[in-house]
């Protein structure tokens, strides 16, 4: 939503930050190809309509629970606390669905993304986790920018906005931002 926001309105932003995202039409193409299967499966599973929600309904504590302990690099980078309120908010076919929709729209968001001409001239700063998309978001943010992307990587991490709000690290977007 951020790149599609600072490809539209610009003229509103002075500087876009973008946090280890899987943005459509813009993270390499490789990143799907099965050799990542482990790293990408949901991508095709929660795609389809229907089935992850009949699979999962009465299941989501167990579901979530494994997803972010398979998920994680950092196995204590979410709290009980926050992983209870992923469960909460998904819980049922409906919240299921919405949370899904991502997924469902990625294609149509690829699209979309890929049929911008203009490039961003405001400061980008592209952030993402070791094992998730790495310096692939420099890749990726290059696609859209005129003038060269800050990229950074964040070593032994695979979520970024978990860590940022479980580990204190909010810090390094003020600092990056400015220097």
């Amino acid at each position: 939503v951020a790149v599609t926001f600072a490809l539209e309105f610009e003229q509103s932003l002075k500087t876009l930050s973008v946090l280890d995202a899987g943005i459509p039409g813009l993270i390499p193409d490789e990143i799907f190809s099965p050799v990542n299967a482990k790293k990408i499966w949901q991508f095709y599973f929660h795609a389809i309509d229907d089935i992850p929600e009949f699979l999962l309904a009465g299941k989501e504590a167990e579901y979530l629970n494994w997803y972010f302990n398979n998920k994680t690099f950092v196995k204590d980078a979410l709290s009980d606390e926050v992983i209870s309120h992923y469960i909460q908010c998904y819980t049922g076919k409906e919240n299921l669905k919405y949370g899904f929709e991502y997924y469902r729209a990625f294609n149509e968001s690829a699209g979309q993304n890929l049929a911008y001409n203009a490039k961003l001239i405001i400061p980008v700063l592209a952030i993402g986790a070791e094992y998730g998309q790495g310096l692939n978001m420099d890749i990726a943010m290059q696609k859209v920018s005129e003038h060269p992307v800050q990229c950074i990587s964040i070593e032994n991490s695979v979520r970024i906005v978990d860590l940022i709000i479980n580990r204190g690290y909010s810090g390094i977007l003020f600092y990056l931002s400015y220097t």
